[in-house]
């Protein structure tokens, strides 16, 4: 999201909201490094939803608007503003990279960064004294900070949404958790939501490139985050792994389970048994002889049946199979779904990085 976004004069609901960001890394009482070099003031805000880097970027970006740094003001070097912020030199550079590429700022060999001499940005004073009073009078009415940013960003997820712009990929390793996700965000988000087989994606990978260059997010599981990561890297796309929610009462059902006890577990596909049960949640830090299995793998899932006593199975498995627990044996669905606040997640990445995606395309 850059200033480009800002191109009316007319102060409408979209520039109060995005304004609104920069405020609200200012307002934040707690959980703040604040840090000054060179009489500039940086704000890191531990609890807020924004990236380090978006952090940077906006207070950037504000202080030119505002007039504190002025064109062909340098700024702190990318090692001085790291160590200043406690923060990755890495982060530092990306924000000064893509705050460069919108014409914002500018770097001259051997001498540094700087303010550029004509930033485009558009004065937006009075805006910023509306939010100022805004936040003023909700602070006043009783509202917490906590609130307040509550409240920014679902409005913010609604505009998006009511906009019909942008999209999202959803990359899973089986068909049925697959088409259940999309349904789930599309339903949530009301634009439109692609799915891709990771397997697919693995098999051929350009066939997919230029997909991911449209949509505006990708979204997987975490426990197919860093593979993905992988196979995109190289992509023009960002990724954001989500959790999926399953049912605590496991924990009770694993700490009844004898320690080297041999225990099930049933996934669609042999890949995704391996990636969702290896986590700590489905032994309970318990000596267990742990057999992993597909559905799709008849002989092996006989096996499991004919000797495991506890067998846990995916909700998505257990809608493909006819299975009956015997005597003395027990049978627990697993249940997954989207975590509420990785759905939230999504809605508030998808919001920043299609105004990104908008901003760099005014830029070129």
């Amino acid at each position: 999201m850059t200033a480009n976004i800002f191109c009316n004069s007319i102060v409408s609901l979209q520039d109060y909201l995005f304004c609104l960001i920069g405020y609200l890394i200012g307002y934040l009482d707690c959980w703040i490094v604040l840090s000054y070099y060179d009489n500039i003031m940086i704000n890191i805000n531990k609890k807020l939803s924004l990236s380090v880097r978006d952090q940077i970027k906006r207070q950037i970006r504000l202080k030119i608007e505002s007039g504190e740094l002025t064109p062909e003001q340098p700024l702190p070097s990318v090692r001085d503003l790291s160590s200043f912020l406690n923060v990755n030199r890495n982060t530092i550079a990306l924000a000064y990279q893509e705050l460069i590429a919108e014409g914002i700022l500018k770097a001259e060999p051997g001498a540094g960064t700087f303010v550029h001499s004509n930033p485009s940005l558009v004065d937006k004073k009075n805006l910023r004294k509306i939010i100022g009073e805004s936040l003023d009078k909700a602070q006043e009415l009783g509202f917490s900070v906590d609130e307040i940013t509550e409240s920014f960003f679902n409005c913010l997820a609604s505009l998006s949404a009511n906009s019909s712009t942008g999209s999202i990929i959803v990359v899973e390793c089986n068909e049925p958790l697959l088409e259940h996700l999309r349904q789930s965000v599309a339903e949530e988000m009301q634009i439109r939501v692609e799915s891709i087989l990771i397997e697919d994606l693995e098999n051929a990978p350009d066939k997919f490139r230029q997909r991911f260059h449209d949509c505006t997010l990708v979204v997987c599981g975490f426990n197919h985050l860093e593979e993905l990561s992988s196979l995109l890297h190289g992509f023009e796309t960002k990724i954001t792994g989500i959790m999926l929610r399953t049912d605590l009462k496991i924990l009770n059902a694993i700490r009844k389970i004898p320690d080297g006890e041999a225990v099930g577990y049933v996934c669609v596909s042999q890949r995704s048994a391996d990636t969702f049960y290896n986590s700590a949640l489905f032994s309970g830090h318990k000596k267990l002889k742990r057999v992993i299995v597909g559905a799709n793998d008849g002989e092996l899932l006989s096996q499991v049946l004919a000797d495991c006593n506890t067998v846990f199975v995916t909700n998505f498995a257990l809608s493909q199979l006819d299975v009956k627990a015997r005597p003395g044996q027990q049978i627990i669905p697993v249940d997954i779904d989207v975590d509420r606040n990785s759905m939230k997640l999504i809605k508030e990445r998808f919001v920043i990085q299609n105004q990104a995606k908008k901003a760099c395309n005014k830029v070129v």
